[in-house]
């Protein structure tokens, strides 16, 4: 592929205006306390492709912008940007004149990949050359110097359609302290659900109020009732300070970690079900397949890390994974509830917790997996209820919560499955694949199951970083080549 001095592209930006933004007043949308649990602030940018020939891309362009324009007047909140209110508390203030900003851009043909050369590569980042050229400006993911911090005004949402030979890569920009990826999801389906509406000239779909309504994820916490540092469960090597803000945490004595490549994995559905299977003893808990699929990644990457830490094999193995707590809630959540709901829970949580030789070697795939169902069954009301006064303890005494870090990195998972993106119909289509927009991302992520091949049975695609160091060696690892097929890199370090 060409790489010339100057592109081509050409933009046309839009502030989309909600449909009804002359009759609404200046609001200021209150934060949650669990909406201070993403850290650092950061814009969550995802990519999701569309197969749309080159000569209704125009019309598409038209449609889209129309749907969000239609959709904006039910969650107006996501038109703003971040402030603080005179007590301290952070928020979304959205003016009359408050704007989604949604970006064309038609990318020169000669300088970009085809939908068609995306879809053969397994639509892997890698193939997209530089992520800036693919981002909104000025949103883009930058966990260290952030134009995201919320002290800066940042904006709610943006959108930039990138339009290439064959398709859509639609880049879609979230601020992480306003949605997890299931309330981003629950954007999404509204706004292909309006858009698909207005084309046939039906009725627009009608939002629950309780998506908005985030008063039931605050901390019941009025004052605080100690000085010290609380501890908070942590997925990031960050640490929290008393304005919500982060600065890095590099403990004394640690090594240092290694870089990582982003490798795309396929497990067809077949195998995900005897995988299930293998992982699943008769005299131990259900076993989903998210637990099945997560504890042979523990098992794969915790024997690989191993050998590039040099690690004491008798430690604990450290995992950590976020669970969506919307069903854990009584009554629950909308599954669709568009600001955070998530809280990490890891294996330090356990009175008994797996050595790095027992996940490695010597554990069974189903005692790594029933370990890892008590983790998730562990988040309890009580233990929701912990972690959101810890957060606002944090907040209140101004003090950095504490962090524990490991001797090696511990294995993070996502799981992005549901709700299912795929099944967002827009009416000129659905999303065919869906991927980070980030380069390097720090969890194995797990994407819904999609039709990768025309003829073959759905696959369920891993995220996994992986250290370079023993990047080769994994990939000839007799677990990986028995369960996964590899299909090339998100990004290569």
């Amino acid at each position: 592929m060409p790489h010339p001095t100057a592109s081509t592209d050409s933009k046309i930006v839009h502030n989309v205006l909600p449909n009804d933004n002359e009759a609404f007043q200046d609001e200021f949308f209150k934060f949650s306390t669990n909406d201070y649990l993403p850290q650092p602030a950061i814009w969550v940018p995802v990519l999701l492709h569309f197969a749309i020939p080159d000569g209704e891309q125009k019309a598409v362009a038209e449609k889209l912008r129309a749907g969000l324009a239609a959709t904006l007047p039910q969650c107006r909140h996501l038109t703003g940007t971040i402030e603080i209110a005179e007590n301290g508390d952070h928020g979304i203030l959205s003016h009359k004149d408050s704007a989604v900003q949604f970006v064309e851009h038609w990318c020169d043909s000669s300088e970009v990949p085809s939908y068609e050369e995306l879809a053969a590569s397994d639509f892997a980042t890698s193939k997209l050359g530089d992520l800036k050229r693919w981002s909104l400006e000025g949103m883009e993911f930058n966990p260290v110097d952030s134009a995201a911090a919320t002290d800066r005004s940042p904006a709610v949402l943006g959108v930039q359609a990138n339009f290439i030979p064959g398709g859509i890569a639609m880049a879609v920009h979230a601020h992480h302290w306003v949605m997890d990826f299931a309330g981003l999801a629950g954007f999404l389906y509204l706004w292909a659900d309006t858009t698909r509406a207005l084309a046939e000239g039906t009725p627009l779909p009608s939002l629950d109020p309780m998506c908005l309504y985030r008063a039931r994820l605050d901390s019941k916490l009025t004052t605080s009732t100690e000085d010290k540092a609380p501890e908070v469960p942590s997925t990031e090597d960050k640490e929290l300070n008393g304005n919500g803000q982060t600065k890095p945490s590099a403990p004394a004595g640690l090594p240092k970690f290694l870089p990582v490549s982003i490798c795309l994995f396929h497990l067809p559905k077949s195998k995900a079900a005897a995988l299930k299977d293998l992982a699943t003893s008769e005299s131990g808990p259900w076993i989903s397949s998210y637990d099945a699929c997560a504890a042979l990644w523990f098992r794969i990457l915790t024997r690989y890390r191993a050998q590039a830490y040099n690690p004491d094999e008798c430690a604990p193995a450290p995992f950590s994974q976020l669970v969506n707590i919307r069903p854990k809630l009584s009554p629950p959540l909308p599954a669709l509830y568009f600001g955070n709901a998530i809280v990490p829970v890891g294996s330090d949580s356990q009175f008994v917790q797996l050595t790095i030789k027992e996940v490695a070697h010597t554990a069974s795939l189903a005692t790594i997996a029933a370990y890892i169902r008590r983790l998730t069954n562990s988040v309890d009301s009580a233990y929701i209820w912990k972690t959101l006064d810890a957060i606002k303890q944090s907040q209140q005494s101004g003090a950095a919560p504490k962090r524990k870090m490991g001797a090696i990195p511990p294995l993070k998972t996502t799981d992005w499955r549901g709700p299912n993106v795929y099944q967002a119909d827009f009416g000129f289509g659905k999303p065919t694949a869906l991927r980070h927009l980030l380069g390097v991302a720090p969890s194995v992520t797990i994407y819904p199951y999609r039709q990768a091949r025309a003829g073959e049975e759905e696959v369920l695609e891993f995220a996994v970083p992986v250290e370079t160091t023993v990047l080769e060696k994994m990939l000839q690892d007799e677990d990986v080549q028995k369960w996964f097929e590899f299909r090339g890199f998100d990004f290569k370090a």
